[in-house]
């Protein structure tokens, strides 16, 4: 959405570049028998996240979780690498890709949290 219409701020966790994470994982969650490349191709070019990514100019807010087996951590790193504003990352270190916030980062992720509402509040 905001590679297409203005908005204030991102926040996004674990973000999935879906056409590479399908077309080059060929192991991703079922057995593709050679098939994940034909279906990549099959989803529309405007949802390609890092060409969105690239074209985003408000300013970003992104969670990693550094053990994510769905979204592995070189996928989430091409949308950070092709954005086109401001980002801040916060990686969560041994979370998965649902895991909870540890308890001993929560209150460096509320600040994080904050600063993002503030900057969007501008």
């Amino acid at each position: 959405m905001a590679a297409h219409f203005r908005v204030a701020g991102v926040l996004l966790r674990n973000p999935a570049p879906v056409h590479q994470l399908i077309g080059m994982r060929p192991r991703y969650l079922w057995p593709s028998l050679g098939l994940s490349k034909l279906l990549a191709a099959q989803i529309p070019s405007y949802l390609d996240a890092v060409c969105n990514a690239a074209q985003c100019t408000s300013p970003c807010w992104i969670l990693v979780s550094q053990s994510d087996s769905v979204v592995p951590v070189s996928f989430q790193q091409q949308i950070i690498n092709a954005y086109g504003g401001s980002i801040d990352v916060f990686p969560v270190p041994d979370a998965g890709h649902d895991s909870p916030i540890p308890l001993k980062l929560e209150d460096a992720y509320l600040r994080w949290v904050e600063s993002a509402g503030e900057v969007i509040a501008k």
